[in-house]
């Protein structure tokens, strides 16, 4: 499941990605940087299970839309 947004104001975009690693662990996997340069960072997380890495992904939504990103077509 991967989810994006963007904020035009800054210019600016943040990506999210929960997939499973070759083990079969849940990983979200976090990406954020500048529409305008590629320069940017990632961040790898463990989830122990999939109603939380859902969980994580809604309240990840929450926030980004109230910094004001909207959903993107990633």
């Amino acid at each position: 499941m991967m989810q994006y947004w963007v904020n035009k104001q800054t210019r600016r975009y943040y990506r999210v990605h929960l997939d499973r690693d070759l083990m079969g662990d849940l990983i979200l996997t976090r990406s954020w940087g500048s529409l305008d340069s590629r320069l940017g960072r990632i961040q790898n997380e463990f989830i122990p299970d999939g109603n939380q890495g859902r969980k994580i992904l809604d309240e990840i939504g929450k926030l980004r839309a109230r910094h004001g990103y909207r959903v993107a077509p990633g």
